[in-house]
């Protein structure tokens, strides 16, 4: 394997933890939020931390942060554009660090979009309590259909397969400033059907959480209106009952078949799982 290992298997390597890190971006952020950084130096994909690690001056290396697979060999797309989004779908192609607000918390939009991320996600599922949640799809409306945005906003709605997750996707189709769709908890290609009828055009991000997802990746990777694939590990592990080691090497085979699925599908890099563990950035 020798150089070629090195190359091919670099998105199986360890977390980030000691090793060189690129710069997530700058600016402060509120304990609720959640960043995503690439670290090409240890594994070269996208990691999620607190906003507490966020707000902190990460480590900058000389070397720029290349992914695995870079932006520009992304097919180009022959999808219909983005309908109601003023973002380029270069800007969510290459975007290398995100960051995560909740959603119910519309105090914190603005200070998001100024964080120096790429792109913000704003939060409908996780973050968001279960009696907040139509206030949030409200909040997110609203502020996004009066924010000229210079990044790309994207919105993590609940499972389209819960009548919360069908609301969202009903009330956030083609809706002004909305850059893509996150879609947790994906496990086959006929869970994006709802999204890609409600909002044609519309970039999707799916989730894979689940032993079903992993087994239907191929199929993901190929719908129509999918660009980047997410991994959700901490769903992954709650659902196959995976103990991680500190080395993650359990999710060693999820991670490659990730990443083999995107170049397949010629999607834009894959983002990688959170990380819980930010007192050593």
């Amino acid at each position: 394997w020798g150089t070629w290992a090195i190359a091919i298997l670099g998105f199986l390597l360890p977390p980030c933890g000691p090793w060189p890190l690129a710069r997530c971006a700058t600016g402060q952020a509120d304990a609720e939020t959640i960043c995503v950084r690439p670290c090409h130096e240890s594994d070269g994909v996208l990691r999620k931390v607190s906003a507490d690690a966020f707000a902190d001056q990460f480590a900058v290396d000389g070397a720029a942060a290349a992914l695995l697979f870079p932006p520009t060999r992304v097919q180009p797309s022959t999808r219909a554009p983005l309908l109601k989004s003023t973002m380029s779908l270069s800007s969510l192609d290459s975007a290398r660090s995100f960051l995560f607000v909740p959603s119910n918390r519309p105090e914190r939009f603005a200070k998001a979009i100024d964080s120096g991320a790429d792109a913000v996600i704003l939060d409908l599922e996780d973050s968001v309590p279960m009696q907040d949640k139509d206030l949030a799809r409200a909040l997110v409306q609203q502020t996004l259909a009066a924010t000229e945005s210079a990044v790309p906003c994207v919105v993590r709605i609940n499972s389209p397969q819960t009548p919360i997750g069908q609301s969202d996707v009903q009330a956030l189709a083609n809706w002004p400033g909305v850059s893509a769709l996150v879609v947790p908890k994906c496990e086959s290609s006929a869970d994006l059907d709802a999204v890609i009828t409600s909002s044609p055009g519309m970039p999707v991000l799916p989730i894979i959480e689940s032993a079903e997802g992993y087994l239907n990746l191929r199929a993901i990777a190929h719908t129509p209106q999918v660009r980047r694939l997410v991994l959700g590990h901490v769903d992954f592990l709650a659902d196959t009952g995976i103990t991680l080691s500190s080395d993650q090497r359990e999710l060693d085979s999820l991670r490659f078949e990730i990443a083999m699925c995107t170049r397949s599908g010629r999607l834009a890099p894959a983002i990688d799982g959170v990380t819980v563990a930010v007192d050593d950035v």
